[in-house]
């Protein structure tokens, strides 16, 4: 299965969890690392709002069929900023080349910039990511992580009615979103239908609900979207328990891929738990538990 380059191979979820939303100096340094390593006109663009649109619009241009390309640039291109569209075209080499465990780390350094659009700067940035995403009529893993994270961090600062509730119910009455949620980071990690079962077996097991034995049918993103809303109204200390039951999944084989770390950061932001970045090197087995 694909790696990221960076060495995500070896990295550990669990780990980081124990620092939910505390991010030690060593996780702050490998976010900046991979900054860093970025192209100077992409750091630059990410830091200002027009740059910021043309930046994520850039990391949404499909990268194999050209036709769809063509029609997201067409798309842009008819909007009344000509000038994000000319942004877009000109940072698409630079973002080509940009490796793909950075991508989430410079959408977080854009987010800033992004915070700064007027209201309708925003409604329609948000209109066109939904309008890139829909081109090809197929909705794949990072596109909804993007704009899972988008929304996240985004919306309420622009949509007051947007509110995020801490959640109080039991963990146990949630078995099935639970299952489908572990179905999906099993399957993230591996086209292999039996490491997708051990996967699934690994976090079910940690998780210690009475979630079926066997990995669930596949499901498509939108059921993801439903079991996320059910778990968002769980109790603090039940999400905990949920994204360590993640974490055992993802990391199940010994490694964790880009596609998986990417899922992994959408679910935690979708509970309200974000995690620091995964770092290359740590252990992956004896890693604490997450704090009660």
């Amino acid at each position: 299965r694909a790696v990221a380059a960076a060495g995500l191979a070896a990295i550990a979820a669990e780990p980081a969890l124990a620092r939910v939303g505390r991010p030690a100096p060593e996780h702050v340094e490998y976010a900046r690392a991979l900054v860093d390593a970025l192209p100077a006109a992409v750091r630059e663009a990410a830091r200002e709002p027009y740059g910021a649109r043309a930046l994520v619009y850039g990391l949404l241009l499909d990268p194999a069929d050209d036709g769809v390309r063509r029609a997201q640039l067409a798309h842009l291109a008819a909007g009344p900023d000509a000038a994000v569209h000319a942004a877009t075209n000109a940072l698409a080499p630079a973002l080509a080349a940009v490796d793909p465990s950075a991508r989430l780390p410079l959408v977080d350094l854009a987010l800033p910039a992004l915070r700064e659009l007027s209201p309708a700067q925003y409604a329609a940035f948000r209109a066109n990511v939904e309008a890139l995403i829909r081109a090809d009529r197929r909705l794949d893993l990072f596109e909804w992580v993007l704009g899972r994270i988008l929304l996240r961090h985004l919306e309420p600062g622009f949509d007051p009615s947007v509110t995020r509730p801490v959640g109080s119910a039991p963990l146990p009455r949630f078995a099935g979103p639970c299952a489908v949620l572990l179905g999906a980071l099993a399957r993230a990690g591996s086209g292999d239908p039996a490491a997708a079962r051990a996967a699934f077996a690994r976090g079910a097991e940690r998780l210690g609900l009475a979630l079926p034995l066997a990995l669930p049918a596949a499901t498509d993103l939108r059921a993801l979207e439903g079991a996320l809303a059910a778990l968002a109204t769980v109790a603090p200390s039940g999400k905990r328990a949920i994204l360590a039951a993640g974490a055992a999944a993802i990391s199940a084989d010994g490694g964790v891929s880009v596609a998986e770390g990417e899922l992994f950061r959408a679910v935690a932001d979708s509970l309200g738990c974000p995690v620091p970045p995964l770092l290359p090197g740590q252990p992956l087995h004896g890693a604490p538990d997450m704090p009660k």
